[in-house]
């Protein structure tokens, strides 16, 4: 009797490799023992003498007290029952092929190992009830289970302090593959890095609890299978982070983290990850607390079903990662009733909205210490950002909104939200839009938007403080007076020039508050505050004080009846209201009163007199009215003419530019 000729190497639960060679005796047809002989089960006599055969080692093993591992490399075996058994010692069934049923219920205390292992057969692989509680890992390394039955390990705990390792493994054939309720709490990783999940069946992990020492990693994982992929109510709570960095999931099926829970102490990263393929995309109710950061960079929703993020709470400490993001395909992107009230950055920049069903961000809350971008981000169809609460600063900045028409912010206070560089002339805001601070008592600064607010603490003495603060913030004074320009053409396009003026208004403000002088030390223009003169009694500044740019009816009514009432108590004090006024002359510097017009020479006694009044007020009226025929016994003089100018002139053509922008209801470009 000769000893088996089979010889392999492996490695052992030090991750150290090793030679086996086996010690069993050949049988009469082969130099090969009945374990390692590929051919002996292709006679289906023999599948029996290979359970009973494989049956009397596991017996013998477990009454044969010793230190030596159970080594069953390279077996090739059928029907394997191993029930209310504890192995203490570490267990290989490295390169091992297994036809038909696998039926796993013991405890292993030590490492096993199914590294490159082949699950062939037609019935189930199920570990349900087994239990890994040892030093070693649960190692199933490049096995591959390409059988027509389930793979079930529900409700199975590996609480040992080993690795749980799955990487390059491959689910192929039919069936499901089951790991529903499974506990994973031991002090080692979780690995399925490469796994390849091919079943045409779901594949589950729901209510799984991810609760150990070591790393959760899925990264470069691939599901294409037919049906959905669930990790529905799974609960991610280890210390280390979650990575499902670069997977790919390509399936018909949907992609379900229904109420999944992220709580571990660092971050979760779905990065590069892909979802192409059809179904949905759910992670409705899912919850990212904890430590660190939540990571979609790069992310691919290309799926032709919907993409859900209703209800997601996204309350971690690090922050939240959208940039760069591509959701395309058909459906619609919810992030609907999404909490976003963790301390770190929500950052959406560079992301594309692609998806022909749109975006809908509704009663969303931003609620976070740090600030929410969309800067550079692309919104390529349907686009609502309905009751959001905007209580973090929200930059849409050099946003391209493809599709303005169909864009709606329907969100009460965007008074912490910066359009800077983004075309919104087109986009619908609601009526209840505010860009202010709505609790301010003053109107103008109900319509201050945020930018100018930064811009205004940028503003220092020194031009190199300025410019390192302007150049920090990415703003600059034009940049500023087109977001102006952009909500005033927006507003006028919807008919709403209330609104429409109050926003050209804070263009002008910015106008006379502010001027770019070049800098000779930093060789631009940069932004300097005009001194008060300049604030008041510049062009800019009485045009403010006059009209408030054009937009005030009563202060041209107001300037109008001072100019009439002086220019009346000017004539009310003359001796005579319809003569040539009382001007002095000067000769050599004397004042020379004997050249002057005695006859009406100032006269306040026939202030009380009404007929005396009356020729004011009419002489002062006709003055300042352009279509009044002044008296006929009146002498007219250059004080007529200045009041009719100057008084009556400007006060019409500026009554006349509110009234128009006040009335006008046809919208010109």
């Amino acid at each position: 009797m000769n000893r088996c000729s089979f010889e392999s190497k492996y490695w052992n639960d030090l991750q150290e490799e090793r030679e086996f060679e086996c010690e069993n005796i050949t049988h009469s047809e082969s130099d090969e023992c009945i374990f390692h002989d590929k051919h002996f089960l292709d006679n289906e006599e023999n599948h029996k003498i290979i359970v009973e055969a494989f049956h009397q080692k596991i017996e013998e093993y477990l009454l044969d007290i010793n230190d030596k591992p159970l080594f069953c490399i390279g077996y090739h075996l059928f029907d394997i029952n191993i029930q209310g058994k504890e192995f203490l010692k570490s267990v290989y069934f490295n390169q091992a092929t297994i036809r038909g049923t696998l039926i796993i219920s013991s405890n292993f205390i030590s490492h096993l190992s199914f590294r490159d292992a082949e699950f062939s057969g037609e019935g189930n692989v199920d570990f349900r009830g087994a239990q890994f509680s040892g030093d070693g890992d649960v190692d199933f390394t490049g096995a591959k289970f390409s059988g027509d039955g389930d793979l079930d390990f529900k409700n199975v705990k590996f609480s040992g302090d080993g690795g749980v390792l799955f990487e390059g493994a491959e689910f192929s054939g039919k069936g499901y593959v089951i790991f529903n309720g499974a506990e994973f709490s031991g002090d080692g990783g979780v690995d399925f890095t490469g796994a390849m999940f091919l079943k045409k069946d779901r594949v589950l992990f729901a209510a799984a609890k991810f609760s150990g020492e070591g790393l959760v990693d899925f990264s470069r994982a691939e599901f294409p299978g037919e049906e959905d992929v669930i990790f529905e109510g799974a609960e991610f709570s280890g210390r280390v982070g979650v990575l499902f960095e670069g997977t790919e999931f390509s399936g018909k099926g949907n992609v379900d983290f229904r109420g999944a829970k992220f709580s571990g102490e660092e971050g979760v990263q779905f990065n590069y990850a892909k979802f192409s393929g059809e179904g949905d995309v759910i992670f409705e109710g899912a919850e990212f607390s904890g430590d660190g950061g939540v990571d979609f960079q790069e992310v691919k929703f290309l799926k032709k079903g919907n993409v859900y993020f209703y209800h997601t709470k996204f309350l971690k400490k690090g922050d939240v990662y959208f940039s760069d993001a591509n959701f395309s395909g058909e459906g619609s992107v919810y992030f609907s009733d999404a909490n976003f009230s963790g301390e770190g950055n929500v950052d959406f920049t560079r992301a594309k909205f692609l998806k022909e069903g749109g975006v809908h961000f509704i009663d969303t809350q931003f609620r976070k210490e740090g600030g929410m971008y969309f800067s550079d981000a692309k919104f390529f169809g349907v686009t609502y950002f309905i009751r959001c609460k905007f209580d973090c600063e929200v930059y849409f900045v050099r946003t391209n909104f493809i599709s303005p028409n169909e864009v709606r912010f329907g969100t009460d206070n965007l008074s912490n939200v910066s359009f800077l560089n983004s075309d919104i002339t087109r986009i619908f805001f609601d009526e209840s839009s505010r860009f202010g601070h709505s609790e301010s008592e003053k109107q103008s600064e109900r319509f201050k938007i945020f930018d100018e607010r930064r811009f205004e603490k940028c503003i220092m003495k020194s031009e190199n403080e300025t410019n390192l603060n302007l150049e920090k913030q990415g703003l600059s004074l034009g940049s500023i007076l087109t977001s102006y320009r952009n909500l005033r053409e927006n507003y006028e396009f919807r008919l709403r020039y209330e609104e429409a003026g109050q926003f050209f208004i804070r263009e002008m403000e910015m106008r006379r508050m502010y001027r770019e002088k070049f800098s000779t030390s930093e060789k631009k223009d940069i932004p300097k505050e005009n001194n008060w003169f300049i604030q008041k009694f510049s062009l800019t500044g009485l045009y403010y004080h006059l009209s408030r740019y054009g937009e005030s009816i009563s202060r041209p009514i107001i300037l109008g009846v001072i100019i009439v009432g002086l220019s009346t108590l000017f004539w009310l004090i003359q001796n005579n209201p319809t003569g040539e006024p009382f001007i002095p002359n000067i000769s050599n510097n004397k004042l020379d009163i004997a050249k002057t017009s005695v006859d009406n020479f100032i006269n306040y006694s026939q202030i009380s007199n009404n007929t005396h009044i009356l020729k004011a007020f009419e002489r002062s009226l006709a003055d300042f009215l352009p279509l009044l025929s002044m008296p006929s016994d009146t002498k007219i003089g250059i004080i007529d003419f200045i009041v009719k100018i100057v008084g009556g002139g400007l006060t019409f053509v500026l009554l006349g530019v509110a009234l128009r922008r006040k009335f006008e209801r046809k919208y010109t470009r």
